[in-house]
């Protein structure tokens, strides 16, 4: 049986977008879990997914790629915010 989260009450003050967002993804982690295993099926899905994306949309799919190289490449360097 699925635990409900409690509703924040009428009183209660708003909470900030930023704690929206965290309250948010810690109750929907469904990421792929290295811990628990990764299942080739959901592999080969995500492959299919971009290379639909790749297919249908290569200059906003390339745009992505260099934006995912050029952080990495800050990463390796230091430069990363």
């Amino acid at each position: 049986m699925a635990q409900e989260t409690p509703k924040p009450s009428p009183d209660a003050a708003p909470q900030s977008p930023a704690d929206e967002i965290a309250r948010s993804a810690s109750e929907s982690t469904l990421a792929l879990n290295p811990i628990v295993g990764v299942r080739g099926q959901d592999l080969l899905a995500a492959g299919a997914g971009v290379m639909r994306v790749m297919a249908s949309q290569p200059q906003m799919m390339a745009k992505a790629w260099m934006g995912f190289a050029a952080e990495m490449g800050d990463i390796m360097l230091g430069r990363s915010e």
